[in-house]
């Protein structure tokens, strides 16, 4: 995950946070986190996982796929899939909208390049907790981004063969 790489991990802060009172004592204090809405959350069961998507666990992680093979093997798996969803659905996207398909893929179960997250901070800790076991010294994780601020910084940094991979950039109100 690129994220995982310098210089992009000097962008990131962690905090700790032990209890439920400081959870929620941070969350207030960062009034940006619930007055902007570029502000996006994921949480993750466990702090050790990094941000990777289902299909870099796949294929490049378990299947040992280099990452322009992962691009052709999505690139089939959105054709295969476009062939065959009109079975299952009357909304058919326009055949080029590769954000769309991609969220349609992978609410339907299929490995894509999307990460999940959330505008919602309690939705984030849900899926952070929902399967925490009590007493047990592992961390949950969740993921806070001021997506603005970092397309601004990440995107100048980003090589021409990163660039060209890019779905979309948000863009601003």
């Amino acid at each position: 995950m690129i994220i995982d790489k310098e210089p992009y991990k000097s962008l990131f802060t962690k905090v700790q946070i032990k209890t439920s009172k400081h959870l929620f004592d941070f969350y207030k204090n960062k009034k940006e986190m619930k007055d902007n809405s570029w502000w996006v959350f994921r949480g993750q069961r466990s702090a050790k996982w990094s941000l990777t998507t289902a299909i870099e666990r796949l294929a490049v992680k378990e299947w040992k796929y280099d990452y322009e093979d992962l691009l052709k093997i999505e690139a089939g798996l959105i054709r295969s899939f476009q062939r065959r969803f009109h079975n299952y659905s009357n909304y058919i996207p326009e055949k080029d909208d590769s954000i769309e398909w991609l969220s349609i893929m992978q609410h339907h179960g299929t490995a894509t390049r999307l990460l999940d997250c959330t505008y919602s901070f309690y939705a984030a800790l849900f899926f952070a907790l929902e399967n925490a076991i009590p007493n047990n010294k592992s961390m949950s994780a969740v993921w806070a981004f001021d997506s603005e601020w970092l397309v601004s910084k990440i995107i100048p940094k980003l090589d021409k063969k990163e660039k060209k991979h890019m779905l979309f950039l948000p863009s601003k109100k």
